[in-house]
């Protein structure tokens, strides 16, 4: 009667801190689900020090499907999960590692996710309407983020996250995802000046290889820095744009300097095509100057090299 009694005036803290068994009977009660009852249950057995069991709970809130509880809220469970699983008083058996892994792995993917789910929620039709509320209801693996969501409505950046989350390394699939987002972010910015179109499209790139390192499979920097120099061409704009970039993100000098190698070698007459075809003559150049302008862009061991 006394729990009830707390329970019902929103006593809470009062509960889960009187530390005694018969709290635990009470908030594991027949009947006593809910999304409330569990959130008492997780902190009572964080208070009492049993960390693993608070974070099966926190699990169990956030893996279960209702609508009563948000994405955000599932995400937030998972972390105070990890948190308690990293905790020192939880100890090192093998399963207990396991499960960890299992929580940090949810984590990842449920941050994917929720970038699916706010790039939907700005789309205003029922059929969005419905994959938002299917999105928050539950936390769904990447192959259905791909194949039921990401996919059939073209979400180019959520596909390239979740590729990248999942590991995935097909260059052919990953180019052509890449092809769209620069598809895309240009048709959005076609009524700017040239140099403003260009930086919209080095914003872009920034920000996702930012997001991906530029390890990942995810963010080719040899086919990028292919595609930006063709645009860079066609826009007829400055030449610094493409490698100043690619400086920014840690791609080393040599690198670089491999990467334009083979484009130069390969005789590609795509520059023609595109009106100047001095283009990569030019763009190694300014490369070039802009070395002997700052020789700390090479550190003092490669500078032999170049």
């Amino acid at each position: 009667v006394v729990y009830e009694w707390l329970t019902t005036h929103n006593l809470h803290t009062c509960l889960v801190t009187l530390g005694r068994p018969s709290v635990e009977k009470y908030l594991c009660r027949p009947g006593a689900e809910s999304p409330a009852s569990l959130d008492l249950l997780w902190q009572y057995h964080q208070r009492s020090g049993q960390h693993a069991h608070a974070a099966q709970v926190l699990y169990k809130l956030a893996t279960t499907p209702r609508d009563s509880v948000k994405l955000y809220q599932r995400i937030s469970y998972l972390g105070k999960a990890v948190m308690c699983m990293r905790s020192d008083g939880v100890g090192c058996a093998p399963h207990l590692g396991v499960f960890l892994h299992e929580l940090e792995d949810l984590v990842q993917v449920a941050r994917v996710q929720k970038q699916v789910l706010d790039k939907i929620c700005t789309i205003h039709n029922e059929r969005a309407e419905e994959m938002c509320r299917k999105l928050n209801s539950n936390l769904i693996s990447l192959t259905e983020l791909y194949e039921d969501f990401a996919e059939p409505l073209r979400l180019s950046e959520c596909i390239l996250t979740i590729l990248d989350c999942a590991g995935h390394d097909d260059k052919m699939l990953i180019s052509s995802v890449w092809d769209n987002i620069l598809a895309e972010e240009l048709a959005q910015c076609s009524n700017k000046s040239n140099e403003d179109q260009m930086a919209v499209i080095i914003s872009k790139v920034r920000d996702l290889g930012r997001q991906f390192t530029i390890s990942s499979p995810c963010f080719p920097v040899a086919y990028l820095v292919m595609q930006l120099e063709v645009l860079s061409c066609e826009l007829e704009v400055v030449k610094s744009h493409v490698h100043k970039l690619m400086v920014e993100l840690g791609v080393s000098v040599l690198t670089l300097l491999d990467i334009y190698d083979q484009m130069f070698t390969s005789n590609n007459r795509c520059w023609m095509a595109k009106g100047n075809e001095l283009h990569l003559i030019q763009v190694v150049a300014n490369f070039a100057d802009s070395f002997t302008e700052n020789t700390d862009l090479v550190p003092i061991t490669e500078r032999r090299a170049v």
